[in-house]
Parts: structure tokens; sequence; C-alpha cells
């Protein structure tokens, strides 16, 4: 399946499901998490926007998939390889893919 937009704006019903049989799965890793790019107002839009931060989906990942983040915002501390917040990342054993990468069946 390709997407042309961001996949997730919250994890759906069946989406585990879906994934089942799966090696590797893309998901939008635009922001990290809620707290980045909070408006002047204070609103919190990235879910609005279609996107649901890494942190909200990696206590979803399960064990057997290989799970890549791509779509990183500026914002996002991964794009930092010495950022802390690559720690819960790689426990949950996630990756975040470099520009240009290329799948090959």
């Amino acid at each position: 399946m390709l997407c042309d937009r961001p996949f997730l704006r919250e994890w759906p019903n069946g989406f585990d499901e879906f994934v089942t049989g799966a090696t590797d799965v893309l998901l939008d890793g635009t922001f990290y998490a809620a707290e980045e790019m909070t408006s002047e107002t204070g609103e919190r839009g990235q879910r609005r926007m279609g996107h649901l931060p890494i942190t909200a989906s990696l206590p979803r990942l399960r064990p057997g998939i290989r799970w890549h983040y791509t779509h990183l915002n500026n914002t996002n501390p991964l794009l930092d390889a010495d950022a802390p917040e690559w720690s819960p990342v790689r426990a949950a054993g996630a990756d975040v893919l470099a520009d240009g990468a290329v799948f090959v069946r």
C-alpha cells in the first residue's frame, strides 16, 4: 500500500492486524512529541494536520516487524544522531530512514 500523505492521525482500530505478517512498516515521523510546533495560542496541531507524534506510536510497536519512521520535520530532535530521544525509539526496535532510502524486494 502506498500513501501520498501522512498515514496516521491516530492509531486506527485494526491497524495491528493489518500489518501482521509485514517485515517492514513505514510510519510518519514528522513530529517526535506533541509539544513540537505549538502555536502562539498554545494549540497543538500535529494530529489535526494528520501527524501522530512518534511518542504516541512507540508504545504500539510490536516485535517481529521492522518499524521505520520517515518524513521528519526540521523540529524533530531525531535529526540529531546524539539526541536523547533516540533511546526510546531504539528500545522499541524502530529506526529513522535516511533521506533517499530505498527498499528492494
